[in-house]
């Protein structure tokens, strides 16, 4: 499988100019091709209702609370990966109440290296979610084809008054004989005779 390039949404919570302007030179690096910076957690909160992002940088405090109540908000209501960066004081404490969220917690100051690693971490973790989410639709696709070939079937049952081995036997010889998939000759049925 030949190696794929990824881009990030980022949208990152940061009080601090400095600490901000700092990560926004890193980010680059990790494939964020849009990089959304705001100053405190009512505005991240109001940009994540209207867009979806592959990564939240928290760095606390915010200007309107610390950032840990809105880390562990936002773990609960998207699949957004979450990196919280706290104060090196308060970071044992928080990290023992985020870690089991699946919310990485770094604590500042912290080396540039530090911070690459920590973003390589939660770009490895979004590619597992995607490829969770596409898993996911792909069961849901060949779950709803089974419904639909089950409908059909039991329309054959009923019209037709074949058992239900005959109905799938009907289904399988005539989607192999139309050179068609069985989803396609559900449909067909199911047109015929609703």
């Amino acid at each position: 499988m030949a190696f794929e390039e990824r881009t990030y949404t980022v949208l990152m919570a940061c009080a601090s100019d400095p600490v901000a302007d700092a990560l926004k030179q890193v980010l680059p690096t990790m494939h964020a091709n849009t990089v959304t910076s705001v100053g405190n957690a009512a505005a991240a909160r109001t940009l994540l209702a209207e867009n979806e992002y592959d990564i939240v940088i928290v760095v606390s405090p915010l200007t309107d609370e610390f950032g840990l109540r809105f880390a562990r908000e936002l773990r609960s209501r998207c699949d957004s990966e979450i990196l919280l960066i706290v104060p090196a004081e308060r970071f044992e404490e928080i990290y023992n109440s985020v870690m089991q969220l699946g919310i990485i917690c770094v604590s500042r100051p912290m080396s540039k290296d530090m911070l690459v690693h920590a973003l390589r971490t939660l770009c490895t973790m979004r590619e597992r979610i995607r490829g969770m989410q596409r898993k996911q639709v792909s069961l849901e696709d060949k779950m709803a084809e089974i419904r639909l070939i089950n409908h059909a079937k039991w329309l054959l049952i009923e019209r037709l008054s074949m058992s239900e081995a005959e109905a799938q036997r009907f289904v399988e010889k005539q989607a192999m004989n139309l050179r068609i998939s069985k989803k396609q000759l559900a449909q067909e049925i199911i047109k015929q005779y609703e």
